[in-house]
């Protein structure tokens, strides 16, 4: 759906087994795509997609609740330049990482996040999140901020991670990252953090201290993460 006049609706849909449309002139990420038009999605599934993203957001408005994510190739949600919600939300097995934006502006509630290959959630390119009742288990990665985003959660659980949350700069038009969390349980991490000197984590109202001043040698397949190649 592009450029559409009037907001979209989907509501006990469920989406299994696409691949991302295209012709011989033009070609998109998504198994299914909104672009520059507003939508709200309820009580659906997004399973089993063979192309980059299950789902892939551009410059829109959007809600997206009470609805599942099951064994998507790369990114479950991918939000570029976009205003929206994502509440009573479950991502199982993403191929990459589970909710992945950049320049956009969200809100969390009651979103759990189950073995991502890569990161649970990741906020990018000046973006901002905020919410509550955050789970993220059993994956790579959990919570990620980079180049100037910034992301606020209360009551977040994260287990089984190999590494808790990272915060640094990865590309050089941007800058530094900030994560602040308030009432969290952590429970059988390799590492709680990874954080780029100017970059912050701040948990209940606790600094954490930086470790390293290029987080990025460390992410992408390099010690954590999966490659981006």
């Amino acid at each position: 759906i592009t450029g559409a006049a009037q907001q979209s609706i989907l509501n006990y849909c469920v989406f299994s087994n696409l691949s991302n449309p295209n012709n011989e002139l033009w070609e998109v990420s998504g198994a299914v795509n909104f672009h520059e038009s507003n939508v709200t999605i309820s009580n659906s599934q997004f399973k089993n997609n063979r192309c980059e993203d299950a789902l892939n957001i551009i410059r829109s408005e959007f809600t997206l609740q009470n609805s599942q994510f099951y064994d998507t190739f790369s990114d479950s949600f991918d939000g570029d330049f976009v205003t929206g919600t994502i509440k009573n939300c479950q991502f199982y097995n993403s191929g990459n990482d589970g909710v992945d934006v950049s320049g956009s502006q969200l809100i969390l509630e009651n979103v759990l996040i189950q073995n991502p290959s890569d990161k649970g959630i990741s906020a990018g390119e000046a973006s901002t999140m905020s919410g509550n009742n955050i789970t993220v288990e059993n994956g790579e990665i959990g919570i990620v901020s980079k180049d100037l985003s910034s992301i606020s959660f209360t009551d977040v659980t994260l287990n089984n991670t190999r590494l808790g949350f990272s915060a640094f700069q990865k590309k050089p038009e941007y800058g530094t990252a900030s994560i602040t969390i308030n009432r969290i349980s952590q429970l059988n991490n390799e590492t709680n953090y990874l954080i780029e000197r100017e970059s912050s984590l701040i948990i209940d109202n606790i600094k954490m201290p930086t470790v390293s001043n290029k987080v990025i040698d460390q992410m992408y397949g390099n010690e954590y993460g999966k490659s981006s190649k």
